[in-house]
């Protein structure tokens, strides 16, 4: 059951995740540039590189955000991991004393 569980949680992250949201409006995107490279010509050039400077600025400004997100997880990962570490040698004492 649990395995089953973990399918459906992940396809419930994809459906619900804005991976799925660029797929869905990427068709409207380039339907978008064709009726203004129809209509203007060389004027589609603008919000190509509109699109393109401002991808390019919001992968920057969060960037560093997701750097500092992922070296606290792992800093937290760290610590869960170096416990379980105390936990198991902490137990193999007890029983070397035969303590249980």
């Amino acid at each position: 059951m649990p395995i089953i569980c973990g399918i459906f949680e992940a396809v419930r992250e994809f459906m619900t995740s804005a991976s799925l949201l660029v797929l869905v409006d990427a068709p409207f995107l380039l339907l978008f540039l064709l009726v203004i490279f129809i209509i203007g010509g060389k004027l589609v050039i603008v919000p190509i590189i509109t699109c393109i400077f401002g991808n390019c600025g919001f992968f920057l400004r969060f960037s560093l955000c997701w750097l500092n997100a992922l070296m606290k997880s792992m800093k937290e990962s760290s610590q869960r991991q170096g416990l379980a570490v105390e936990a198991v040698e902490g137990i193999e004492t007890l029983k070397s004393q035969q303590c249980d």
